[in-house]
């Protein structure tokens, strides 16, 4: 196998076509899967909405920093 763990980090850029449903179905997968951080960025709203596996979900805004640490 090219990868003998999943990624630190994945990205969902959402698109105008994308539903709440379908959106939430591939946060789960990625968490499901092993991949502690996901980020889903909405271009319309200028924010990222950063998900960990037993955690609430964190809001950041366009004018806040956002890092992927600890991992």
């Amino acid at each position: 196998p090219l990868y003998d763990a999943p990624p630190v980090l994945a990205i969902e850029v959402l698109s105008l076509s994308d539903t709440h449903e379908c959106v939430s179905e591939r946060v789960r997968l990625f968490l499901d899967c092993g991949v502690p951080i996901v980020w889903v960025a909405d271009a319309s709203f200028q924010t990222v909405t950063v998900y960990r596996k037993d955690r609430e979900p964190q809001l950041f805004s366009a004018s806040q920093e956002i890092t992927a640490e600890p991992e």
